[in-house]
């Protein structure tokens, strides 16, 4: 008997917190401002809804329709540059028109449990949740109408890549864990070098995404040489997710080849 009370009164606090956790979810995070209110010159920002348990909404991610495409400016029109593409996250236009896309996903996470299990929810209703094809494709409009009509892989086997840089003759690619440098002509379609670990990057963190900015400068200068301090103002890697630190660290450990 005393088992089954026992029983009886967990069932009753898991529902009991169903029930909470549902009320909440119901009743919380509705827009109070339409959108056209928050944009513009002076837009108005409603004061913080302080609550005993963070409101939240995760977005569906739904594709656009066949022959859908958003809605540009009067003498302007939008068309898709290219389709079917693996989760792509992050673009580069290179200097003979060529683009380079990241298809990219967050790396395998460790751990389980209830968090585990919501994270996969929101993620997978947001459309994240997939694995990362883990490689950087090359568009090519030859033709100049607007569409992609060839396209190759320039490089795979990479690891959650997302940020990539174009500086003289090197392409810079941001992975997960590290900073990659492979030689790079436009015009090419494929990379068959093996990359240059430029710099290590501390993995995983709840924001993946790594990436790269080439400053502009109008001196021709080696963009990368043997001093960190030097490295610095040429390439700066952008990390996210508390390792800025780490990020900073590693500056005075890197070493180029």
């Amino acid at each position: 008997m005393p088992d089954l009370k026992i029983r009886l009164g967990v069932l009753g606090a898991f529902l009991l917190a169903i029930l909470i956790g549902g009320y909440f979810y119901l009743t919380s995070g509705a827009a109070t401002l339409p959108e056209t209110a928050e944009i513009g010159p002076t837009p108005q920002i409603t004061e913080p809804d302080m609550r005993l348990v963070p409101s939240f909404k995760v977005p569906k991610a739904v594709g656009w329709a066949d022959g859908a495409a958003p809605t540009a400016a009067p003498g302007l029109k939008v068309k898709a540059f290219a389709a079917g593409l693996d989760h792509p996250r992050w673009m580069l236009v290179l200097p003979n028109g060529d683009v380079l896309v990241a298809e990219t996903a967050a790396p395998p996470r460790k751990g389980g449990g209830i968090r585990g299990w919501i994270e996969s929810w929101m993620m997978s209703r947001a459309g994240a949740n997939v694995p990362s094809a883990n490689r950087i494709t090359l568009l090519r409009d030859s033709d100049g109408d607007g569409v992609a009509d060839q396209r190759s892989v320039l490089l795979s086997g990479l690891n959650s890549p997302f940020g990539m840089a174009l500086v003289g003759g090197q392409l810079y690619v941001a992975d997960n864990d590290a900073l990659l440098r492979f030689p790079f002509t436009p015009g090419q379609t494929h990379i068959a070098a093996k990359p240059v670990k430029v710099l290590r990057l501390p993995a995983g963190g709840r924001h993946w995404t790594r990436n790269v900015v080439a400053p502009q400068t109008s001196r021709r200068r080696s963009p990368l040489d043997a001093q960190c301090r030097r490295q610095r103002r040429w390439i700066e890697t952008l990390c996210g997710g508390g390792f800025l630190d780490q990020c900073r660290r590693g500056w005075h450990r890197c070493r180029t080849e």
